[in-house]
């Protein structure tokens, strides 16, 4: 990754749910002006973690249960296509059920919105670990 990436890492991490390559990435709260320093596959891989990132968000059912502050990690395969072929714990949240439908929320939400380049699906996407963390940012 390059310098100009990981200072667009850094800005927006806040509001994360994916993280990809051990780097957590979220929607900045502020407008989108410094995307426009990145390359395209930068800019390309950032709108694809927050359209994944949405699409399993609302795809989530949460458990009677559920609170904030509850985050779990799941590593997740993909198929170009954006199709998940496996979803599995890496760090639970300590309550089985709330990282039970964190799971369920990542199938549910498939196929995922990935970008159409395949060296970046491939380098990038194929295979991540998702930070699942719905309750931050709306509190």
């Amino acid at each position: 990754m390059t310098a100009i990436f990981n200072a667009a890492r850094t800005v927006l991490c806040g509001a994360s749910v994916l993280a990809i390559i051990g780097c957590t990435f979220a929607t900045p709260k502020q407008n989108n002006d410094h995307i426009r320093f990145l390359t395209n596959e930068q800019s390309d891989a950032i709108k694809a973690i927050k359209a994944i990132r949405t699409k399993v968000n609302k795809s989530w059912n949460p458990p009677l249960n559920a609170h904030s502050g509850l985050i779990c990690k799941v590593h997740v395969k993909l198929l170009v296509s954006g199709e998940v072929v496996e979803a599995y714990m890496m760090a639970s949240s300590g309550d089985s059920v709330f990282d039970h439908s964190a799971i369920e929320a990542i199938r549910t939400a498939s196929p995922l919105p990935v970008p159409d380049d395949e060296e970046l699906f491939a380098k990038t996407f194929r295979s991540f670990t998702f930070t699942f963390d719905p309750y931050r940012g709306l509190y």
